[in-house]
């Protein structure tokens, strides 16, 4: 069991933060949280929801997707629950993801958490109710579906204006000079007393100097500023709290102090205590190689961060992608927590540097990225979702994606994934990249081929029969079942090129 380190329960006292009341007893808490999502008490590798595990698997065409409203939202989810997801990404943005990052939903405009008043500048103590409106009902319809939301509290991205001055009308988005944090528009504070500039310019990924994102203690602390950052993140709370199937998410990407991101989990885990709840946060980290020691942070601090998200590490390809998860997934074996992949990426490190080649595109559309998402659950993970497009980032929700989610269900709905561990070392005559595996020895295994292949399972000393089928995943399709003799080894051979997953089980 891990204790809270004294510099947390100070950040706890800095965000004036009441962990117990003396007037709620924990087992009445405890009541409450019974049925929330939370790591699943049997394999905490794993979710539960309901007393039920659950395994996390996504794809949309949006980030922030409570934005959309009516039928537009609807279907988009609709379509996701019918090819077995249940897992979105959300944050809490209002950024216009045009231009470079493709249009914006036809019909769909974006708005602000924050009142405009009659100035035409905005008072951040008075709440836009459409915004909270969008949020709520977004947060209601993916609860009838089932489907699980993952927010993400702070996006570096909204309080930047990509390119040179000149250049900021042909942005991929002019965001922090509209923004109602930008002291410019907003009637709360100035740039002169808080030290927020008005202008900001520049790729955030990697930067950690933006004042508004180091206002808490230690840093540049901003009283006046953070006031305002707690009451959105109160408010955050006061509407998801209201359902069971939420996680949390510090921020996307960024590599801001580590004070900043202790600030808000401890600021989280307080606040949704004093209402009674029990909430799973996490943060995730710029870097692109897990092993990096602001990964490792995370990890050493379950105290703050109650599963480990290593989208990141979609930047990887191939062995290099597997290898550093199951780095990570070892790391957790004293106090097992799930994994999640919130985004998964189209492009690895080098294909990113290259910037693309239509040969390399073709490759990580078709055959890397999808391969990503088999190799993240037959790792071990608990979730994984397709980034939003376009496709030179994220798949998204587009019909490649949906293949893959459609029959990565189909096999994980045959076994008990949540009994079973990534088994690679089962596998022989294996070349990197060739083939995955995940199973529970003697009694059932999953073999991934990426690109058609062939290897050799050992399936031990067991005595009971086998049974095997072949998934022509690209078609969702079954191929008929066929026995194996007991035990030993057994040769296994993709049908054809192509992604394919063989299912093997005790008869």
């Amino acid at each position: 069991m891990h204790r809270f380190s004294s510099r947390c329960l100070l950040l706890f006292a800095a965000a004036a933060v009441v962990l117990v009341s003396t007037s709620v007893s924990q087992c009445s808490a405890a009541d409450k949280n019974v049925n929330r999502i939370q790591p699943y008490a049997e394999n905490p590798y794993y979710w539960q929801y309901q007393g039920q595990p659950v395994l996390l698997l996504g794809g949309s065409d949006e980030d922030n997707l409570f934005q959309w409203t009516e039928k537009k939202l609807t279907d988009h989810l609709d379509l996701l629950k019918s090819v077995g997801g249940n897992y979105l990404r959300n944050t809490m943005s209002d950024r216009d993801e045009g231009g470079e990052w493709g249009p914006s939903p036809e019909g769909v405009e974006l708005v602000y958490a924050f009142k405009k008043v009659g100035s035409g500048r905005y008072d951040l103590n008075q709440w836009n109710d459409e915004y909270w409106r969008r949020f709520d009902n977004f947060l209601r319809e993916t609860h009838r579906r089932e489907i699980f939301v993952q927010i993400e509290l702070w996006d570096a991205f909204d309080f930047t204006d990509l390119g040179k001055p000149v250049e900021i009308k042909k942005a991929l988005s002019a965001t922090w000079s509209v923004h109602p944090w930008n002291p410019r528009n907003n009637i709360n504070y100035t740039a002169k007393e808080t030290g927020i500039p008005e202008v900001w310019i520049g790729h955030p990924s990697g930067r950690i100097d933006h004042p508004l994102l180091l206002t808490v203690p230690g840093l540049k602390h901003a009283p006046k500023v953070l006031k305002f950052q707690e009451q959105f993140a109160r408010k955050v709370l006061e509407v998801s709290l209201k359902y069971d199937h939420v996680l949390y998410t510090i921020q996307n990407e960024i590599a801001l102090p580590q004070a900043w991101s202790d600030h808000w989990a401890a600021f989280l885990h307080g606040e949704a205590h004093r209402m009674g709840h029990n909430i799973h946060v996490t943060d995730m980290k710029d870097e692109w190689d897990i092993r990096h020691a602001r990964h490792q942070y995370v990890i050493d601090h379950p105290d703050l961060y109650s599963f480990v998200d290593v989208s990141q590490n979609s930047h990887n390809s191939g062995q290099v992608h597997w290898d550093r998860l199951q780095a990570v997934r070892s790391k957790l074996l004293d106090a097992p927590r799930p994994i999640n992949n919130v985004k998964m990426y189209v492009q690895s490190a080098n294909e990113w540097r290259a910037r693309y080649t239509p040969e390399l595109a073709a490759v990580a559309i078709q055959r890397e990225a999808p391969a990503r998402l088999w190799r993240n659950i037959l790792g071990g993970s608990a979730s994984a979702r397709f980034h939003r497009p376009p496709v030179i980032y994220g798949l998204g929700l587009n019909e490649i994606a949906q293949r893959h989610i459609k029959s990565l269900r189909a096999v994980t709905d045959a076994m008990n994934v949540y009994r079973c561990e990534p088994h690679n070392d089962l596998l022989s005559n294996r070349g990197p990249n060739e083939a995955y595996c995940l199973a529970k020895p003697g009694k059932e295994y999953a073999v991934y081929f990426p690109n058609g292949g062939g290897v050799v399972l050992d399936l031990g000393d067991a005595t009971n029969s086998f049974v095997a089928k072949w998934l022509d995943i690209a078609r969702s399709k079954w191929g008929p079942a066929k026995g194996l003799e007991r035990g030993g080894r057994v040769t296994l051979h993709a049908p054809g090129k192509g992604h394919w997953v063989v299912l093997i089980s005790e008869k």
